[in-house]
This record gives structure tokens, C-alpha cells and sequence, in this order.
């Protein structure tokens, strides 16, 4: 995927004899140009003065290389410095207030919130916006422009979440809401004044006190305490299926583990990521979806896009996308040791941190992504396999102490609590927590529900039952 010869090794051969440099008519060399971005494209202005790897003068070149290199990487970032990192733009919730209440909305009604802060103005303001989307896309030529690109990307997404916020409304699919589906008998939340929610992240730290104890933050509180927490909480998302990645399956006929997935998903792609401008981007305003105005680009300069756009625009070679700081080796080291001397989770640098992983790993979802301070000689596959290593790593020093947690608590806990606990993680969680309350039925009419339903929520249990078998405790 990234590199066309995968069987060369990025070793020195100091022991295989040197064959002569064969050399054209202008005296240039015939070397083969080195990858230094994830593209189907081969860069050959700078092989034009890189010499043969098998030379002493290669070698020390490299090695000159890498000090200037290190200490590039000690140094402020600058716009001179081909990987800075510009400015992330000022957001203003209250612009996109509408598109993030109904996501809200819809995300709350698949996590089985009940008690869901009605905002018909809100509603209303989004389908204008959806409507006048749609408008503009019927007026707009169907060029390849960035501009189409993008609002295609947008519109996409809008049309997902009205057509799910709709259906799920409508209380037409029991097997959608987990209120309706009792996989166990706890719910994570986190309290919340909804007086002045933005429906992204609360402004203020929100009690809710519970016989003399205060709660505050993520828990996973037992169902029989809910009452406690009545409009002044929020549901998080909670897994039920150890995937990154949902099934492609119509609202109609999905399900809890899938959509709880999606959901993840979705919000991990609304994250901001750094590109690089390909070719010159025109500007656009993205206030009543993302909060901000994204300005012009000319080629080379960078800015900030949330993924779900990126995507689109990598695919059709706009942009290029720079692997995020706290995804590089050092930084995934660094982070690695950390975790394997604390005896608390670390908290990690972003809410979707191994959602967002996945897709630069795991998922060929960019077209170009540029790995800051890479040498010439050296791939961005090995790098990206090398990073994929690390957050395995990461990931199992982190289940480990997620599980030595739960050994520590009492077996008829009520309030389960677990500091800088990401919501992918919240799947090692409800493995366990059906040992700590009784199981219920909430599907007194399943017999009704359309056979692909059943089959794909009991298969996902069964295999997830059966993953939980096979991978030892530690």
C-alpha cells in the first residue's frame, strides 16, 4: 500500500560487492528515488542529488542527516519547516450548536437515554441547514473542485445522522436503543448541566451526590441509581463488540454492538488532523458544522480539517495528511514506558485515540500521509507497521490494569469508576460487568423483529464470548 517494492530491505549492505553506477549521456545516475510520503506518486527532484547507498559518502551523508535532524526536532516549529504544526483554529460551539445537538440527540437514543433534552428550535434549524445543503449541491456544476468535495463529505454525514435520528424516533427497532436491549445492568454516563450543555463537552464540572458520595466525571452507575441522575447526566458510549470498524448495515436493520461502533466511529472522523495542501484549496465557511471558517490554502501551506472531509479530499489528491504528533514513535515510546511504570491509566491524548489509530494503521483511508523527520532512505509503511506495534503495546498495558481494577472491586459495587478510561475501552468493561448485578430480558417481542437482526446481535455476543475465552486474563 505504501511502498511498490515491499521485498528490498532498508538495511546497509556493506558485505555485497558494488556494482557500477551506470550513467546516461548528462552524467546522471540511474538511482531509484526514495518514499518519504505514503503516494503512488515517486518523488525524483531530490534522487537527482542523493547519492548510491552502498558509498562511504552515503554514509556519512546519513549519518549527517540524522544529527541535523535531531536537532530539527528540538526546535519550535516554524511555517519556514516543511513539519510545522499551524494554529488550531478558534471553534465556536454556538455557531454549529443545531448539527451537534441532533448527533447528540441520535447518539443518546442508541446509548438508551430516555430522558432526552428536547430542542425543537435546535431540530428545525438543522433540517434548513440539511435542506439548504441539498440545494446548493443540485445548483453547484458537478466538477471535481475542492469545494463540491467537501460539501459532498458534509452533506454524506448529515444525511446519515437525519436519516437515523428519524428512524431511531420513531422507536420503530428495539434492537437500536440498548435501553431495550439489557446487556447488563450498568450504564455509563457522566453528569452534566444541560442549562449549558453545548452538547460537546460540558462547560462546567457537574454533582450528583448519592448517599453523602459525589460523583463526577465518566462511571458506570447501576441502573437502580438512575433516578439520582434524572436530566442532569449524559449516556457515553459503551461497547459492546471489540471492532473499530461497523458493518455496513441499514438503520432499519441494525443493531446495538454495530451502532455503538458507528457512532465511535463517526466521532473519531470528526476529529481535526493537519493537512497539507496539494494544490491550491479555496477557502469555505464550516461555522454551522464545525465552528469555524476554513481559509484558503495556497500549494504547500497546511491548516486543520476534521478527518471525515480529509478523507475525501485525499482521495482525490487535494490534500496530503500529516501522521498527528502523539502518533510518532518517540511520542508512542514515551507513552509506552509510561504506561508500564504507572500503575493508573495514562491519559491519552485524545478521546478517540485508538479509533483515530486504526485509521492511519490499520485503515487505507489517506492516499499520502507525510511522518515528520523521516529520512529519505526509510518508508512510511515500516513506519506506520512500527507504530501499529506500539499501540498494540500500549493497548495490552492498558487491558491489564483495566482488569486488575475490576479484580479490586466489591462484588455488589454500584458505582464503577476508572480514571482516563477511553470509550473503546469500555468493551473490556462490560465483559466483566455482568457478574456484578442479575441478568434481565428487556425483548418481550423479538419474535417480531426481522431474522437478520437476531442473528447479527447474537452472533456479535457469541463471538465476542468466544473472543473472551481464548485471550488469557494478563
Amino acid at each position: 500500500m505504501f511502498d511498490r517494492d515491499k521485498s528490498q530491505s532498508s538495511s546497509f549492505d556493506f558485505f555485497k560487492k558494488r556494482k557500477r553506477n551506470t550513467k546516461g549521456s548528462n552524467g546522471d545516475t540511474n538511482g531509484h528515488p526514495d518514499h518519504t510520503t505514503a503516494s503512488r506518486t515517486t518523488s525524483t527532484a531530490e534522487s537527482q542529488h542523493h547519492t548510491k547507498r552502498g558509498t562511504f559518502r552515503s554514509i556519512l551523508t546519513d549519518e549527517t542527516r540524522r544529527n541535523s535532524q535531531s536537532q530539527t526536532q528540538t526546535q519550535d516549529s516554524t511555517p519556514g519547516d516543511e513539519y510545522y504544526i499551524p494554529n488550531m483554529p478558534q471553534i465556536d460551539y454556538e455557531m454549529c450548536k443545531a448539527f451537534n445537538y441532533v448527533v447528540w440527540a441520535r447518539d443518546q437514543m442508541v446509548f438508551g437515554n430516555e430522558e432526552i433534552l428536547v430542542q425543537p428550535e435546535l431540530e428545525e434549524e438543522f433540517l434548513h441547514r440539511l435542506e439548504s445543503l441539498r440545494q446548493t449541491m443540485r445548483s453547484e456544476p458537478r466538477d471535481d473542485s475542492s469545494s463540491v468535495r467537501i460539501m459532498e463529505s458534509i452533506l454524506e454525514f448529515m444525511i446519515d445522522v437525519d436519516v437515523a435520528y428519524r428512524f431511531l424516533g420513531s422507536n420503530a427497532n428495539p434492537f437500536c436503543r440498548l435501553s431495550q436491549i439489557y446487556v447488563n445492568g450498568f450504564i455509563f454516563l457522566r453528569p452534566v448541566n444541560l442549562a449549558t450543555f453545548n452538547f460537546t463537552e460540558p462547560k462546567d464540572e457537574a454533582v450528583v451526590t448519592i448517599q453523602r458520595n459525589r460523583i463526577t466525571g465518566h462511571v458506570f452507575a447501576h441502573h437502580q441509581l438512575l433516578a439520582h441522575f434524572f436530566r442532569q447526566c449524559e449516556y457515553l458510549p459503551s461497547k459492546y463488540s471489540g471492532g473499530y470498524i461497523p458493518k455496513n448495515v441499514p438503520i432499519n436493520n441494525d443493531y446495538v454492538p454495530n451502532l455503538v461502533t458507528k457512532v465511535l466511529l463517526q466521532r473519531a472522523k470528526r476529529q481535526p488532523v493537519v493537512v497539507k495542501a496539494i494544490v491550491d484549496v479555496p477557502g469555505m465557511d464550516l461555522s454551522v458544522y464545525e465552528g469555524y471558517v476554513f481559509e484558503d490554502l495556497k500549494t504547500g501551506e497546511k491548516t486543520w480539517l476534521p478527518i471525515y472531509v480529509v478523507e475525501r479530499l485525499s482521495h482525490f489528491g487535494f490534500v496530503s495528511v500529516d501522521l498527528p504528533v502523539y502518533l510518532t514513535r518517540s511520542a508512542l515510546r514515551e507513552l509506552r514506558d509510561r504506561e508500564e511504570q504507572g500503575q493508573i491509566l495514562e491519559k491519552l491524548p485524545n478521546d478517540y485515540f485508538f479509533e483515530i489509530a486504526h485509521l492511519f494503521t490499520r485503515c487505507h483511508l489517506f492516499e499520502r500521509v507525510n511522518v515528520p523527520h523521516l529520512s529519505n532512505r526509510n518508508h512510511v509503511y515500516g513506519y506506520i507497521s512500527k507504530v501499529a506495534g506500539l499501540i498494540e503495546d500500549i493497548k495490552y498495558q492498558r487491558i491489564k490494569k483495566i482488569r486488575q481494577a475490576l479484580e479490586k472491586l466489591p462484588l455488589h459495587e454500584s458505582i464503577i469508576s476508572i480514571d482516563n478510561l477511553q470509550y473503546s475501552e469500555t468493551f473490556y468493561i462490560n465483559q466483566y460487568l455482568p457478574a456484578y448485578c442479575e441478568m434481565q430480558d428487556n425483548i418481550s417481542r423479538s419474535d417480531l423483529q426481522p431474522n437478520i437482526q437476531i442473528g447479527n446481535f447474537v452472533g456479535d455476543l457469541e463471538n465476542n464470548l468466544i473472543d473472551a475465552l481464548k485471550v488469557p486474563l494478563l
